[in-house]
């Protein structure tokens, strides 16, 4: 395998709430503006006005997480419940510039793709600060234009809850569809970004679900492939 040594990013940045408050669409558009299509402010604001909208009652706003939202929420929340999305399926199919990858050698990450299911966490917001929650949510998760918000119905133990829950946008120029396991194993064992190898991510969901008592047999053969590259690559 060609230049399969893995990258190690200096200053290396994290998620935090405070990070969050701290981004806003002017800042992101200084910062990312040449390598994404960051959204603009109005489109920000029609996006999220539209979700608050169109959100249940706030005593009953909740968010589904089905990859780094698990292990690093940065929002608060009043409940957490295992949940199950019928109609999508996680994949690895967005391209990676910044956090998990560089532009020249993009990392990956989930997105969910229509058909099959898929397991999470269930976040459910403070009923009084579910605006406010639901913004930084959005700042995160929407800026990049690759996702597109939705309320989807999870199914949970207590029963149905209606979830913010963030799609794959396959318009967009970061989606990565029709990438080989075998490839996309080789581009999470070398890339690598501002928050670290893209193997963590891959191993931090992992291990997050099972934490949870969920398994996700397709990440875990993947996690398995990933680590037959990196081998390759010492030896």
């Amino acid at each position: 395998l060609e230049d399969c040594g893995k990258l190690f990013m200096t200053n290396r940045k994290e998620i935090t709430r405070q990070s969050l408050m701290n981004d806003d669409v002017r800042t992101w558009h200084e910062r990312y503006g040449a390598l994404m299509d960051v959204v603009t402010p109005s489109y920000f604001k029609e996006l999220l006005d539209n979700a608050l909208v169109t959100a249940p009652p706030s005593d009953d706003v909740w968010v589904f997480a089905y990859g780094s939202l698990i292990w690093n929420p940065a929002i608060e929340f009043a409940e957490t419940r295992v949940g199950q999305l019928f109609g999508y399926s996680k994949k690895f199919c967005l391209k990676s510039l910044i956090g998990r990858g560089t532009p020249d050698r993009p990392g990956l990450m989930l997105g969910l793709v229509p058909g099959g299911s898929c397991v999470g966490l269930g976040f459910r917001l403070p009923e009084k600060s579910f605006r406010d929650e639901l913004e930084l949510l959005f700042r995160r998760e929407v800026m990049s234009g690759a996702y597109i918000p939705k309320w989807c119905n999870v199914h949970t133990a207590g029963g149905v809850v209606v979830a913010m829950t963030f799609l794959m946008d396959t318009s967009s120029n970061r989606y990565a569809g029709g990438i080989s396991e075998d490839a996309v194993a080789k581009i999470i064992a070398t890339a690598g970004g501002s928050l670290g190898p893209n193997r963590d991510y891959l191993v931090k969901t992992v291990d997050s679900l099972l934490m949870n008592g969920l398994r996700d047999s397709r990440l875990e053969k993947l996690l398995r492939r990933v680590d037959l590259v990196g081998t390759n690559c010492d030896q």
